[in-house]
């Protein structure tokens, strides 16, 4: 059994602790003077700034060394590693850097989940998360909510910006909500209106928002080694799909193990692609991963004002995120049957196929019809319209590539606005279907569609239940479905409204596309959106945030607590069609 720290190297911990929270404020506040509102500070305080930050680092440094020596024994092991990691980095980083402001941001950034571990403890906070926990539907509708009041707050800083001065708060909250949300609308140009660090404020909100706050905050504290409560974790179960509390740490890790490796593979892919167009490493890795980030989250944003269109003929980037887009839009859920390399070597391909959940089979049939006749319906109208400045061979990747595009990711290898209305059409419908269910997508999802064609064969061919794959679907899964898409209608009905009404001098149809995208989170649009007014933008913006929790989470979220009913009724004959 190993032997307690001493009482002297308890009190060092808490002492290095305290300083060091406390030297990451300090240096918080002189980088938000500096840097964030970039201040004309005078010379001397600068040096002090980059005192305070190279203090903060060493103070770090000195309390993860300490926590070794006084908790290793008790706290978990990987905490203690990462703390570790993160002060050896910032070392290491400082030493080979003439600027301490990156190094310091490593260490500021576990400071601050150390300031939201106090707040989570304190008694007040307390009360105020035990009654949001009580509706897991709420507590995700607050947590997206946060995260774009959080980034607003930083987009809206002159950092932020390319040029001098702020962005200003309504751009910085419809590029929030839009990154967050993984939609890619974009009301200014994310190419050359946001500097580098604003630029990295949306790809750090598209992964937060692609991998879900619930699941990103819920792993963050397994990796620092804290403990979540029961009623936590059951909360964070709930949010992401997972049918028992006990699969929560294997759903987290595999979504993470997933997310990390395509994310990967498909910079590289890109990088070594982009190569080729850029000068350098550094810009092609730059662009590689952050495509490779937005694809794989569908989120559509690009660093290019015209998007992917320069590579329209090229297979290379049309497939490498065409791919991303289709894992990140299937889900960890439907993705990880399919990533099983031992259950194919042990029971065969057959058997292992055989052996897939009907919602595995659901999803993977919906999606293949879904691009097949998208690519089909795409290519039959755009042909000679939109796709007509193309080759043959680069016209069927473009239907193919926008096919799969259309399902919530918003990238475009050609106008959009330059489609045939039909061609649009085609699009609505993909957008309004969007991905699947516990995916990084949007829209009703395939699964929600599936349910309603398979309800109305169901009817047509008067079964009395719902079935698929000899199994039977259950009657509150339907009704379930077919409360999403009445309100899901309902919804892009209501904006679409709203829009024509405060946007009297654009296009039926532009609007209608608008508003589709939007509620899909999808990203496409046919150029009006930087020329909506402010009306228009925050209609927007409150789409984008209801399409990315869902009209049934938004409603549940704001109403009051299921009430059973206290006696059974007689049934009621009623005559319908």
């Amino acid at each position: 059994m190993p032997l307690p720290a001493s009482p002297r190297l308890e009190t060092a911990y808490r002492i290095a602790a305290r300083f060091a929270l406390g030297a990451a404020l300090a240096g918080l506040a002189f980088l938000l003077a500096e840097d964030g509102l970039r201040l004309d500070v005078p010379s001397a305080v600068s040096a002090a700034a980059r005192m305070v930050y190279r203090l903060a680092i060493a103070l770090f440094a000195a309390q993860a060394a300490l926590r070794v020596l006084t908790r290793g024994a008790r706290a978990s092991p990987r905490g203690v590693v990462v703390d570790l990691a993160l002060a050896a980095i910032a070392a290491l980083a400082m030493r080979s850097s003439a600027s301490p402001v990156g190094p310091f941001g490593v260490v500021l950034a576990r400071q601050m989940v150390a300031v939201l571990g106090i707040l989570y403890h304190a008694p007040r906070m307390r009360g105020v998360l035990e009654a949001l926990e009580e509706s897991p539907f709420r507590m995700v509708s607050l947590s997206f909510v946060a995260l774009v009041l959080l980034g607003t707050a930083l987009l809206v800083l002159p950092a932020a910006s390319a040029s001098p001065g702020s962005i200003g708060f309504v751009d910085a909250l419809f590029t929030a909500t839009s990154a967050v949300c993984v939609t890619g609308l974009a009301s200014v140009s994310t190419e050359h209106a946001w500097s580098l660090f604003g630029k990295g404020v949306i790809l750090a909100l598209i992964q937060a928002g692609g991998l879900g706050i619930m699941a990103l905050s819920a792993s963050v504290v397994l990796l620092l080694g804290q403990r979540m409560a029961v009623r936590q974790r059951a909360v964070v179960a709930s949010a992401l799909d997972a049918s028992t509390v006990a699969e929560l740490r294997a759903v987290l890790t595999n979504l993470l193990l997933l997310t990390i490796g395509f994310e990967l593979a498909g910079a590289m892919c890109l990088m070594l692609r982009f190569a080729a167009d850029l000068d350098g490493w550094t810009q092609p890795a730059w662009y590689g991963a952050f495509h490779a980030v937005s694809a794989w989250n569908n989120a559509g944003f690009s660093l290019w004002d015209t998007n992917l269109m320069a590579y329209a003929s090229d297979p290379v980037v049309n497939l490498v995120v065409a791919g991303l887009i289709t894992g990140g839009g299937l889900g960890p859920l439907v993705l990880l049957p399919l990533v099983g390399v031992r259950e194919y070597y042990r029971k065969g391909i057959r058997k292992t196929i055989r052996g897939w959940g009907t919602h595995v089979k659901l999803v993977l049939s919906t999606s293949v019809i879904l691009v097949i006749s998208g690519t089909l319906a795409l290519l039959f109208f755009e042909f000679d319209a939109g796709f007509r400045e193309l080759d043959p061979t680069a016209k069927v990747l473009a239907a193919f590539f926008h096919s799969v595009s259309a399902r919530t990711a918003g990238f475009n290898t050609v106008d959009i606005g330059g489609l045939s209305p039909v061609g649009l059409l085609v699009l609505c419908i993909l957008m309004f279907i969007g991905a699947s269910s516990g995916s990084t997508g949007g829209g009703i999802k395939t699964t929600t569609f599936a349910v309603l064609v398979l309800a109305l064969r169901a009817s047509l061919t008067e079964r009395p239940e719902v079935e698929v794959f000899r199994r039977r679907i259950a009657p509150l899964t339907t009704l379930r479905s077919i409360a999403i898409a009445l309100m899901a209608g309902f919804a892009v009905l209501f904006f679409f409204g709203a829009l024509l009404a405060v946007e009297p001098d654009k296009r039926f149809e532009h609007l209608f596309f608008e508003t589709v995208s939007a509620f899909g989170t999808v990203g496409l649009s046919t150029g009006i959106t930087p020329a909506l007014s402010v009306h228009g933008k925050l209609l927007i913006v409150a789409l984008m945030f209801m399409g990315r929790i869902g009209p049934l989470t938004v409603a549940i979220a704001i109403g009051s607590a299921p009430r059973g009913a206290a006696v059974g009724y007689p049934e009621g004959r009623i005559l319908v069609g």
